[in-house]
């Protein structure tokens, strides 16, 4: 396991973002214990520059290896300060200087968006531009998908060609979509909440969000740890996370059963 990858497991098992809690539940209406809370990492600028530099080290592979990137993209909002510490963090301790650009959740008619509106803030897009999109998680894409459409249409309004050459994420659930043993009905957020709860197959796998993401556009989502890679590296050193409130090294039993919850949903590409 690379030391970006065991760097990035300790801060955030140390400030609380992954974490196990018995009686929880997924936005898709699965039980669960481990969940991932990446909001938690800005409490503490030692935590936001730890996970930045995390990133870094993750792209400083990659281009390493012969991996083009021009312009780093960081989706509104999460993405946006993620993409400004990893700039910084790949200049300070990797002297790679890439400029990074972001959206707006609506186009800016005013200022410097009266002048032909853009919902995009930062260095103009340029013909040629091979752009890095950097999140803090990869459940349905959605937001992934429509960060690509809006760029296809600035470069096509631009007259230019640019391409998406990947996608970063931290951490990389590997878990399946659910299945639901009818058709998900049109409901308010919370009641829909509580129907998925109540109709969701126990242990069944639905398709691979992020395997059918890469099939479409060619490409590859990274993520700087796999959860069941994280989890493995923490119980194996004893290091300390939240368990039920408790800061502490997870038991042989809760690992084992930590293990079973992937086995039970864990995308194919996982392996033990």
């Amino acid at each position: 396991m690379e030391q970006y990858k065991q760097d990035f497991s300790v801060v955030i098992a140390d400030s609380g973002a992954l974490f196990f809690k018995k009686g929880g539940f997924l936005k898709d209406g699965r039980d669960t214990e481990i969940f991932y809370n990446s909001g938690v990492l800005n409490v503490d600028p030692q935590y936001r520059w730890q996970a930045a530099k995390a990133y870094a080290a993750m792209i400083q592979h990659k281009m390493k290896n012969g991996f083009e990137i021009t312009k780093i993209f960081g989706p509104a909002y999460k993405g946006i300060t993620i993409a400004a510490d990893v700039t910084m963090a790949l200049y300070l301790n990797h002297s790679i200087k890439l400029p990074f650009f972001h959206d707006r959740k609506e186009v800016k008619m005013h200022g410097e968006g009266s002048i032909g509106g853009s919902k995009f803030l930062g260095p103009p897009l340029r013909d040629g531009d091979l752009i890095y999109i950097l999140d803090d998680v990869g459940t349905s894409m959605t937001t992934k998908e429509s960060s690509i459409d809006d760029i296809a249409q600035e470069s096509l309004i631009k007259g230019i060609n640019t391409r998406i050459i990947g996608v970063g994420i931290a951490l990389d659930r590997e878990q399946a979509e659910p299945v639901y043993d009818s058709a998900i009905p049109a409901l308010s957020d919370e009641a829909l909440f509580e129907w998925k709860k109540a109709h969701v197959v126990d242990g069944a796998r639905g398709d691979d969000a992020k395997a059918k993401f890469e099939d479409k556009h060619h490409f590859e989502i990274d993520a700087i740890a796999g959860v069941n890679e994280a989890v493995e590296f923490l119980y194996e050193y004893k290091h300390p996370l939240m368990i039920d409130g408790v800061k502490r090294p997870l038991s042989k039993e809760e690992y084992v059963r930590f293990q079973k919850y992937m086995e039970k949903y864990c995308v194919r590409r996982w392996k033990k």
